[in-house]
C-alpha cells in the first residue's frame, strides 16, 4: 500500500494524535505508573506511535527528500514546500480542535 500524503491524510492524523494522547496522558496522570523511566518508556511509545509515525507517513510523507540549496528559487520545489507546511498545520489544528472537544467532553462527563 502506497499512501500519498493529502490534506485529508494529515487532519485523519490529527484526529489519531488526539485520540491517542490525550487518553493517555489523562490515565498516566492518575499515578498508573510504578517509577519514572516506565512511564518514560511508555510516553516514547505513545509519541512514536501516535506522533512521529503518522507525521512521516501521512503529514510529511516516506519519500520526502530533503530541499536543494536554493529551494527558493525553485517553483517546484516551493511549491512542494508550502503544500508541506500547509499539511502540517492541518494536522496540528485537526490534532488541537479534536483534543479541544475531547477536553471537553471530559470536563462536562466527569
Amino acid at each position: 500500500m502506497k499512501t500519498e500524503p493529502s490534506n485529508r491524510t494529515a487532519a485523519l492524523a490529527g484526529l489519531w494524535t488526539s485520540l491517542g494522547v490525550l487518553p493517555f496522558a489523562a490515565w498516566s496522570g492518575t499515578g498508573a505508573f510504578s517509577s519514572g523511566l516506565v512511564e518514560n518508556v511508555a510516553w516514547l511509545a505513545v509519541a512514536a506511535v501516535f506522533i512521529i509515525m503518522p507525521a512521516v507517513y501521512f503529514v510529511v510523507g516516506r519519500e520526502a527528500r530533503a530541499f536543494g540549496r536554493n529551494w527558493v528559487d525553485d517553483p517546484a520545489e516551493r511549491a512542494k514546500y508550502m503544500a508541506m507546511l500547509a499539511r502540517m498545520g492541518i494536522w496540528i489544528v485537526t490534532a488541537a480542535a479534536a483534543g479541544s472537544l475531547l477536553l471537553l467532553a471530559q470536563k462536562n462527563l466527569g
